[in-house]
């Protein structure tokens, strides 16, 4: 009925040690409403202990909450409590490409299909997914990661509420309301 709620229990992408770490960041968390609350998943069984591991054959860390401070970012000249936007997205850019060359360099992926090697294969671009949360900042980090000598590509670029599904969902919508 219109009142069952079903969630996928699954997630067959993520490693064990990224949905941990995501489950105890938004443990509690709703999203808009109390009635859309954060519903952890379960890894698929072969990933549960997968991990990418760094230079020194340790694990990397499944999530990395950072923080972009420094001398380089412009403050505003009236408040020195607020920073200058464009000052503040070059110091994440340059930081997210950093991180993205250092996990190309070092980084390696556990794939028995393609290397028996200790560790596995190295990570590869198109590994990397950066998720955005508008179209511009797509661009502008493609931007910084091709600057920076990284592959990169935009994928399924613009709003949502653009798609062909959107407007086929509009279109039930309206036929059900008539």
């Amino acid at each position: 009925s219109a009142t069952d709620r079903r969630s996928l229990t699954t997630n067959w992408r993520s490693d064990g040690a990224v949905l941990d770490s995501l489950g105890a960041l938004f443990a509690g968390a709703t999203f808009g409403d109390p009635g859309i609350p954060f519903v952890p998943v379960e890894p698929a069984p072969g990933n549960r202990d997968r991990r990418i591991i760094g230079a020194g054959g340790t694990p990397l860390p499944a999530l990395s909450l950072r923080l972009a401070v420094g001398g380089g970012i412009t403050r505003h000249k009236n408040n020195n409590d607020l920073v200058k936007t464009a000052s503040a997205e070059r110091a994440i850019y340059a930081d997210l490409v950093g991180q993205v060359r250092s996990m190309l360099d070092d980084g390696r992926v556990p794939d028995p299909e393609e290397t028996d090697e200790p560790g596995g294969r190295s990570v590869r671009p198109s590994d990397i997914a950066v998720l955005v949360a508008r179209h511009i900042e797509a661009a502008n980090i493609q931007a910084a990661l091709l600057s920076g000598g990284i592959p990169a590509v935009v994928a399924r670029a613009g709003s949502v509420l653009q798609s062909p599904a959107a407007e086929q969902m509009r279109w039930l919508v309206e036929a059900l309301g008539r």
